[in-house]
């Protein structure tokens, strides 16, 4: 579900990607930077947001914002999720750095997929169960339609860590 919540989130851009997000749009980089300097605010992370590695190149922009959108899919399909969550993690990141489309609340997405990426980066490691395959790619059962019987619960305590992390930030944010 937060693979659908992050592609949604994206997707809702759609057709205006290059306006709200490349240095042709409506913020440059040196726009940006002002911006955050008057309003004494907390710097995004403009340095090594990917998406200001095409620069002016628009075609390049818009490589990596569909791109984007493809990452996005596969994890929420549940492929290759050990490669897929970090680019998840780095793809919301790197969108949430521009002032122009800023909301307080987006920056919950960003926490959202740091701990699912740890998570899954985590999840399965220590039972002993995966193939070569798995522990690089990630568990055949993480695909949305895994094929195994619901009798069948898998147990991990990377992910029984990264749910408490996340609770626990959370909380510390409600408060």
């Amino acid at each position: 579900l937060a693979g659908l919540l992050f592609f949604g989130w994206l997707a809702s851009f759609l057709g205006h990607q290059v306006e709200f997000f490349s240095m042709n749009g409506w913020m440059d980089l040196q726009g940006i930077r002002e911006i955050q300097r008057e309003a004494n605010a907390a710097p995004a992370p403009i340095g090594w947001s990917m998406l200001y590695f095409a620069g002016d190149n628009v075609p390049l922009f818009q490589a990596m914002y569909f791109g984007s959108l493809t990452v996005l899919l596969l994890f929420t399909l549940g492929v290759a999720t050990r490669i897929t969550a970090p680019l998840t993690w780095v793809i919301v990141v790197s969108f949430l750095a521009n002032p122009a489309t800023s909301y307080e609340g987006d920056y919950l997405l960003g926490i959202l997929a740091f701990y699912l990426m740890i998570g899954h980066l985590i999840v399965g490691q220590w039972s002993g169960n995966l193939s070569p395959l798995e522990r690089v790619f990630g568990s055949r059962n993480d695909f949305v339609l895994p094929g195994r019987s619901a009798s069948d619960p898998i147990t991990s305590q990377g992910a029984n860590l990264m749910m408490r992390l996340l609770q626990i930030h959370f909380a510390i944010i409600m408060v």
